[in-house]
């Protein structure tokens, strides 16, 4: 058996290797409550059709233009065609948010250039309330900071970093009975912090900087037994952001833990996996 080769080199390859594995593995994580997001709106529009197709037989129906009992009866039928009309539109309006919310994270994704923070975090929480239990169990509120100047990162690098803190507080999330999470972002000097609060079971003593090893996996033995966790997504997310002089922190605070990006303002130029920043 060959020996593992820890050179600085031999890592970046690595790290890149599971990230492009799982850039497919995001949207699969998701591509359940997906499917029940969109399946929704789509048994209703096709229940509002059917409705409107049975009206219009109503109407056709009702042809006695002299009558006023008539008349009022075609009225009622036109009225509730009317709001069916409504509803539909609602309902397509709902599929066209969810797709364009993933034209636009794809768009992100892509470019190779700046990077608007607050529009990659409000475009990803779209897409994290395909988490049936993010949207249906979890109390969440977004407070982003405007004006935030952009940042030039790789949206590759950074997505997959802010969906592994995403995920670790869902995980976190499901063992207590209250639970809220919160993004923020903000700016202090020359950082721009981007953090996700959550009320979920937290830290032990000591585990902050722990959590960042790889394979370490702190998580109690209730939350364990439920899902097996490696404890590689907190490594990959400070070893993304990394060479752009990111930092990645996780501590407690309160009742709620709390993982922050500290992004310095500055320009970051991206070369395969090394960063220069002026």
């Amino acid at each position: 058996m060959h020996p593992i080769d820890h050179t600085p080199e031999s890592v970046s390859k690595w790290i890149e290797f599971v990230l492009e594995r799982e850039r497919f593995n995001f949207s699969g994580a998701f591509s359940q409550g997906l499917i029940h997001n969109i399946n929704s709106p789509l048994q209703n529009i096709s229940m509002l059709v059917e409705l409107m197709e049975a009206g219009f037989v109503s109407s056709d129906e009702l042809s006695c233009p002299h009558c006023e009992k008539e008349i009022k009866e075609r009225n009622q039928v036109f009225e509730r065609e009317r709001q069916w009309l409504h509803k539909l539109s609602q309902q397509v309006s709902l599929l066209d948010n969810m797709l364009r919310e993933l034209r636009v994270l794809n768009e992100i994704e892509r470019n190779p250039t700046e990077v608007d923070l607050n529009l990659l975090v409000s475009s990803l929480v779209q897409a994290f309330r395909c988490d049936l239990f993010f949207k249906h169990h979890v109390q969440f509120e977004l407070r982003l900071a405007s004006n935030l100047p952009l940042i030039r990162v790789l949206a590759r690098h950074l997505m997959p970093a802010l969906v592994h803190l995403f995920q670790n507080a869902m995980i976190a999330l499901r063992g207590v009975s209250e639970r809220q999470l919160v993004f923020e972002s903000r700016v202090e000097g020359v950082w721009i912090l981007l953090s996700i609060r959550d009320s979920g079971c937290g830290l032990t003593p000591g585990e902050e900087h722990k959590c960042f090893d790889l394979f370490y996996s702190g998580w109690p033995p209730a939350v364990q037994q439920q899902e097996r966790h490696f404890g590689v997504g907190l490594f990959l997310a400070s070893a993304l952001l990394e060479p752009y002089g990111i930092k990645v922190k996780l501590q407690r605070e309160g009742q709620e833990t709390v993982a922050t990006l500290e992004i310095p303002i500055k320009v970051c130029e991206v070369s395969g996996s090394k960063a220069s920043c002026s």
